[in-house]
Parts: C-alpha cells; structure tokens; sequence
C-alpha cells in the first residue's frame, strides 16, 4: 500500500486543539496499536497561525508554515504583501492573486500591457538579429547598436499604438491620446477602423 497522507486546512467553525499542526494516525481503541504508517491525517489551523507570535528563526520550518497559512489565511491585500517579502514563493503567489483580483477592465488592459512586453522583446528580439547580420557588412559593434536602437524604436512605437487603443477605450479624445502616446493624429484615427 502507497503512503497516504490527508492534508486539511481549518478555520472558524472547525476547532481540534490549540495547535498549529496537528497530525492524526489510525490505532486500536483499547491498546492504542498503530494500524498502519502509511496513512497520516493533517490539521493545519488557520486560525491558530493568526494567533501565532513571530518565529526567531524566519528560515525554519514552522515559520514557513506560519506565512504559508496567515498568506492563505487573510483577505488583507497588504498583509499579503507583507508575508511575500518573506519567500519568493508566496512573493510569485501574491502577484497571481493581485491579478485573479482585477476588475474585468483592469485585467483586459493588464493582459494588454503583457501583450505589449512579449511583443516589444520579439520586436527588439529580431531587430537585433536583423542589426546581426548587417553588422557582418559593417562590423560588429556597430551592427549591434544598429540592431538595438532599431528594435527600440520600433517597440516604443509599438507601445504607442497599444496605449493609444487602450485609451480610446475610455472615450479620450484623438488630440489628447495624440499628445499623450507622441502619435499622430492619423495614427490614432486610423486605430478606429
């Protein structure tokens, strides 16, 4: 038999102990035998991580469980932030959460703007190599400045145009989005059609 082990995260309404971690095993009634060492049930305690003091030792175990469970634990977008200074993990974690979290018009112009980045760094990606290989004919260094500053330059277009689409979402005017993205008046009408 495989080793089983049930993991149950409680809070209120649900309480066994004072313990942050309970662990269960199967055993006998009246001579407390183990029946088996593959089968573990877990408790972890939300509500006693909560009430938990600060470890002295921030790298141990038992802290990282206590970060773990007062991260899962809370609805304070703060003090989530504060818990993922403490493990690049939950500092990953928090950031999914921040996004799960979006208003529906937040998320489409957060995937905008991450379109946006792929799209400037394949950009710049192939300028450069286009740089690459003319700098054969011109020479290297100067082949990949030639690159560079191509790549930059069409990205930074690039993200005009994406900012300009976002912001005529909000029903700015085309002189205002002009001035604020460095575009053309006709390239901003042009993002109507």
């Amino acid at each position: 038999m495989h080793k089983c082990i049930t993991i149950n995260i409680i809070a209120d309404g649900f309480r066994l102990n004072d313990a942050i971690h309970s662990e269960y095993v199967l055993q006998e009634k009246e001579k407390h035998t183990r029946l088996t060492d593959v089968l573990e049930i877990h408790f972890l305690d939300l509500l006693a991580a909560k009430r938990a003091q600060e470890a002295e030792n921030e790298g141990s175990k038992r802290s990282q469980l206590i970060n773990w469970l007062k991260f899962i634990g809370t609805g304070d977008k703060e003090e989530r932030a504060m818990l993922a200074t403490k493990s690049p993990i939950l500092k990953m974690l928090n950031e999914k959460v921040d996004i799960l979290t979006l208003s529906p018009i937040e998320r489409k112009l957060y995937e905008s703007r991450m379109k946006l980045k792929s799209d400037i760094a394949t950009i710049s990606e192939s300028q450069f190599n286009a740089g690459r290989q003319e700098g054969k004919s011109l020479g290297l260094a100067e082949g990949k400045l030639l690159g560079l500053a191509e790549g930059e330059a069409r990205g930074s277009h690039q993200k005009a145009l994406e900012t300009a689409k976002n912001l005529l979402q909000f029903g700015l005017s085309v002189e205002n989005i002009a001035k604020a993205t460095g575009l053309s008046q006709k390239e901003v009408e042009a993002l109507y059609l």
